[in-house]
């Protein structure tokens, strides 16, 4: 039997693509939003941490997609889909939090600033990696 899973370069690839289709992205919604609300602040959100916050993640979650790929194949699609949804819908929790993680109060916003950025990065890893990388 042939193997049909995707390389580890190119599993790498399509998360650097996803990432950085993800960063833009969130860095143009960053822009639109901050303008948009009037926020002066944006608590721990700028744009270096937008840009490593949707890159990395991503990266880590082509990963995951080499190694379901490789232990079980058939299911390796609806199991990404899965797991990253699953993520995405709980780490919106940390943007609706009253405090920042370094205890400061969030800023007003924060949430409508936080929480789409999260599901852009979640929907770049589940619609481009798979796509990227694909099983032959």
């Amino acid at each position: 039997m042939a193997n049909t899973s995707p390389t580890f370069v190119k599993a790498l690839v399509a998360g650097l693509i996803a990432g950085g289709v993800a960063a833009v992205a969130n860095l143009v919604y960053f822009f639109v939003y901050k303008t948009a609300a009037g926020m002066e602040s944006t608590g721990m959100i700028e744009p270096a941490s937008t840009i490593v916050s949707s890159l990395i993640p991503v990266v880590l979650a082509s990963l995951g997609w080499f190694g379901l790929t490789r232990l079980i194949p058939k299911q390796a699609n609806l199991i990404f889909i899965v797991v990253v949804a699953a993520l995405a819908l709980l780490s919106l929790g940390g943007s609706f939090q009253a405090s920042m993680p370094d205890g400061s109060p969030a800023p007003a916003g924060f949430a409508g600033l936080s929480a789409p950025m999260h599901i852009i990065a979640s929907l770049a890893a589940i619609l481009l990696i798979p796509r990227r990388a694909p099983m032959a």
